[in-house]
């Protein structure tokens, strides 16, 4: 069932204009409140947030400038967010617990010198003349009219966001996402599900990337939603923040792994009448079981869902079994091209299972300055999504694996390759492989082996990481050896083996002889 047309902003807007656009229609309606619910801004004051700091930006940020902005989940961040749309400059998100090596390569490619960060968050980068700014103020902004200042002449298609995907490496991955793409993708789920009764949004994760900004914020505000800023989510508070979010009646959820099987251990609260929270599941694909123990026991409909960096959102949004049931499937396509293809490259129609390829209004269609990656992952404007899907006989889609090498831990990505391309950079390492250990209540157990040319131990370079990377880059295993890593006749390191020697306990010896 999608959402009516009567109910969404209009599509012609950029991401700006939106927050204009329900500050004339519901300007007492709150935009973000604090874990506390206390109400944070309506859509009056929000509005008028922005075109302040607008205005105090406007000359010293040129339209189509490059400027990194470092996420916090708080109100100054999303005001800041809004008004640099507003001057029309593209913005490129800065996790806060990134330390040098990566930020300043995302700096160095896309040449941005500007950067905006809150009292809380150092900028860690090693480059001369970098600008570093504080997040503006806006008290006492006045009431302007909701629409001052959004036509700016910078249309739909003035790039919005720089988002990275498969990590910082040594072939970096960045796409520019427009206006036009990212609401496209929107209106594409609100085409998928029923969002006219959303009013109330839940956030559980602090924002890191567009995923977490584009489905807990951006999202909700294309019906005039609100949403709720709860702690990032941790097995200490777990219980506290899920009972928070069915005690507020929230409309809206988002959740991944993890936090589904974590929730499935809390005491049942079934619900108390016909309402349900709608909840979107990400990042990957959780089982049927768990999806229908869930909302067995919570007053919840939730739904598995798939989207990339490269494609700007999710573009599969899930659907019920044939008996009703919460089901494994991320669902049909919807306002996507989607389709399977073999080893040998041919198209397979009707029931399948290939590899995935994807191909739409909100498809970036390349990664900034890498034509090697551009050709290797984008073909006539059909992403290769390096996923194996199944597609039944209706048409409903199942990822069934993966191809790239990723560990997913607290709801969030991880490149293996990303990790191993810095830690060949640490003091004495010659080589490193990172891979999945076991399954943990919190995600995946992220494990790294590195080959050293000096007799070290795990303590220094654990501590290089935390110096260069950042905390949440810290492996749960570190294993240290003067070996050389196992590969392959193709010279291909033996990530399965490690792995494989990792779980059944002798990598330590492996690593010792």
């Amino acid at each position: 069932m999608q959402t009516p047309e009567s109910h969404l902003a209009p599509a012609d807007l950029r991401l700006d204009q939106v927050v204009s656009y329900w500050a004339a229609r519901r300007p007492e309606h709150s935009v973000l409140r604090d874990a506390a619910g206390r109400t944070g801004l309506v859509w009056r004051e929000f509005e008028a947030a922005v075109a302040s700091v607008a205005r105090q930006l406007d000359g010293a940020i040129a339209p189509g400038q490059v400027v990194a902005l470092v996420c916090a989940n708080d109100a100054p961040f999303h005001v800041l967010l809004n008004a640099l749309w507003r001057i029309g400059a593209g913005v490129l998100l800065l996790d806060r617990h990134w330390r040098a090596a990566i930020v300043d390569d995302l700096l160095t490619l896309l040449g941005c010198d500007t950067v905006f960060a809150d009292a809380e968050a150092s900028v860690s980068s090693n480059l001369a003349g970098l600008r570093r700014h504080a997040f503006p103020g806006w008290q006492d902004a006045p009431a302007l009219p909701p629409a001052a200042g959004a036509a700016r002449g910078h249309g739909l298609d003035q790039v919005a966001l720089y988002a990275t995907t498969s990590g910082t490496t040594d072939n970096p991955k960045c796409v520019a996402i427009t206006h036009r793409q990212i609401r496209s993708a929107y209106r594409s789920c609100l085409a998928s599900h029923d969002f006219s009764t959303v009013t109330r949004c839940a956030c559980l994760f602090d924002i890191n990337s567009l995923g977490v900004l584009g489905v807990c914020f951006l999202l909700p505000r294309e019906v005039g939603a609100g949403t709720r800023l709860f702690p990032s989510f941790t097995l200490a508070n777990v219980a506290a923040s899920w009972n928070a979010v069915l005690d507020d009646a929230s409309d809206f959820v988002y959740l991944v792994p993890p936090l589904v099987r974590l929730i499935n251990t809390l005491p049942a609260r079934p619900s108390a009448g016909p309402a349900a929270t709608l909840a979107f599941c990400s990042a990957a694909p959780v089982a049927e079981q768990e999806l229908q123990t869930l909302e067995a026991r919570f007053p919840v409909r939730v739904f598995n869902c798939y989207g990339l960096t490269e494609l700007t959102f999710a573009v599969f949004f899930g659907s019920r079994s044939d008996d009703g049931l919460a089901s494994a499937t991320i669902g049909p396509a919807h306002g996507v091209a989607a389709r399977l293809v073999d080893a040998d490259g041919r198209i397979l129609d009707g029931p399948a299972q290939g590899e995935l390829h994807l191909s739409g209004p909100m498809a970036t269609g390349a990664y900034l300055h890498n034509a090697r990656a551009t050709g290797d992952s984008w073909e006539h404007g059909w992403l290769k999504t390096g996923d194996i899907a199944e597609r039944d006989s209706a048409g409903r889609y199942y990822i069934r694996g993966r191809q790239k090498d990723m560990v997913l831990r607290g709801g969030y990505t991880y490149y293996l390759h990303e990790l191993e391309h810095y830690l060949r950079r640490a003091p004495d390492v010659v080589d490193a492989c990172a891979f999945k250990g076991r399954d943990l209540p919190s995600g995946d157990e992220l494990c790294v082996v590195v080959q050293t040319a000096a007799a070290t131990t795990a303590s220094p370079l654990l501590q290089w990481i935390r110096d260069n990377l950042g905390v949440t880059k810290v492996p749960n295993a570190l294993y240290v050896s003067a070996r050389g890593l196992p590969r392959n006749s193709n010279g291909k390191i033996l990530r399965n083996d490690l792995s494989r020697m990792h779980l059944d306990g002798t990598l330590g010896r492996w690593v010792s002889a």
